[in-house]
């Protein structure tokens, strides 16, 4: 009884989403092909109880959406410029939010728009489930993914409702609502925006040059096309969720959609 208590104490859920709620960045590794080896590699060095990592994508089109966020952002910005003017005396004064980092930074989010509204969507949503120092979560690889406007962060959660969605992958919902309420208020929507380009940063198989490192990946399955888990050697023998079990929780027909280059 005392070892169920145990796990449940610490049992948590999580998922990945933008730091900041910059609804139009695209953050990312510095290099492909890198973030599933280091997941791993991460898992492998918390050797938690048990860890269930799952990747979710569905192709999107949200040119229009990125249109009116940025008309929104526009209009903002100009109610911004407007001076306050005082109640009493009818005096006319700065408003604060023109000198903090919504207001400074809107340029670069304008750019940003405009480089990704006319590109190929994709919604990611990364999530899972963990039993063991959930301190160690925050050392997962997904705080180094990053781009000049935001970065990825780890939410945790103790609520064991997170397993229906998880097991039901709801997480990849639309997120139309988190772009046109930026402007007003920015909570951390469930999933973010990525694009086709930016899909081999996220979903790939380990690469025999660069995840010689892996102790749960034998050499041999390296080599071969019929990759089969391996485990860490010492310890209690846990098994490490590797990438090919990640993969297997997308969406049903993202896959092709992702695979048409030629689409719209």
């Amino acid at each position: 009884m005392s070892e169920k208590r145990d796990v449940v104490e610490k049992m948590r859920f999580f998922n990945v989403s933008l730091i900041n709620a910059n609804v139009m960045s695209l953050p990312k590794l510095p290099q492909q092909q890198r973030l599933i080896g280091e997941l791993i590699h991460s898992i492998e060095a918390a050797n938690p109880d048990f860890a269930w990592v799952q990747f979710l994508f569905k192709r999107v089109n949200l040119s229009q959406t990125l249109v009116a966020l940025k008309n929104s952002m526009h209009v903002a910005a100009e109610q911004i410029k407007t001076p306050k003017r005082s109640w009493i005396d009818d005096s006319e004064s700065d408003r604060p939010e023109l000198y903090r980092d919504g207001y400074k930074r809107s340029g670069e989010r304008f750019k940003k728009i405009d480089a990704v509204a006319n590109k190929p969507h994709v919604l990611l949503a990364v999530q899972g489930m963990w039993v063991g120092d959930p301190r160690q979560l925050f050392s997962l690889p997904f705080k180094d993914c990053y781009d000049e406007l935001d970065r990825l962060g780890t939410f945790v959660y103790r609520n064991p409702w997170m397993l229906v969605e998880l097991v039901e992958r709801r997480m990849v919902t639309d997120v139309s609502s988190y772009m046109t309420s930026y402007a007003r208020s920015r909570p951390e929507p469930p999933s973010f925006l990525t694009t086709q380009e930016e899909i081999p940063y996220f979903l790939h198989l380990p690469v025999t040059a660069t995840e010689g490192f892996l102790d749960s990946l034998g050499k041999k399955s390296l080599y071969s096309p019929d990759i089969r888990p391996g485990h860490v050697e010492g310890g209690r023998g846990r098994r490490v969720a590797c990438c090919w079990s990640l993969l297997a929780g997308a969406s049903p027909g993202a896959r092709e959609g992702l695979e048409d280059r030629r689409a719209p």
